[in-house]
């Protein structure tokens, strides 16, 4: 896609890069045109393979049933475009589930140890959700205590 004039008088380059859109705004059209080249290069450029086929984090979740109120871990994974869904049921605590997941985690979808440094950030993130919903069932906890 070349640089071409926008209705606000200035001159746009914009390339979509990946699944992202980048748009730049300039006063000349040679600006935008260096800037489109710049942009076009980027495209070309083949992005390199982080992950191995172990697939993609959909979900990673921590609740607890309503019915028998054991505690449960659900993991969601897409592999090649189908969703493969593992749920496991604890009678004990949230710590001792979440032990348990850490130490099942590189067998549960064929995680590599160089998989498991690259989803550090997903790790992360299912901690923070972790805690959120342990903070969430004790303040229910705490409210039904009262009640």
């Amino acid at each position: 896609m070349a640089a071409h004039s926008h209705p606000t008088g200035r001159y746009r380059a914009y390339k979509k890069i990946n699944g992202r859109e980048h748009q730049f705004y300039f006063r000349t059209l040679e600006e935008a045109q260096a800037k489109q080249k710049e942009l076009d290069s980027m495209a070309r450029l083949k992005p390199k393979k982080v992950f191995a086929d172990c697939g993609r984090l959909v979900g990673f979740r921590f609740y607890r049933h309503k019915r028998n109120g054991h505690v449960a871990m659900r993991v969601q994974v897409r592999i090649k475009g189908k969703d493969h869904r593992t749920e496991y049921v604890w009678r004990d605590s949230f710590e001792a589930l979440w032990n348990k997941t850490i130490d099942l985690w590189s067998s549960l979808h064929g995680l590599h140890s160089t998989d498991l440094r690259d989803y550090r950030e997903k790790i992360r993130d299912a901690k923070r959700i972790y805690l959120r919903d342990l903070a969430e069932l004790e303040s229910l906890e705490l409210a039904g205590a009262l009640d």
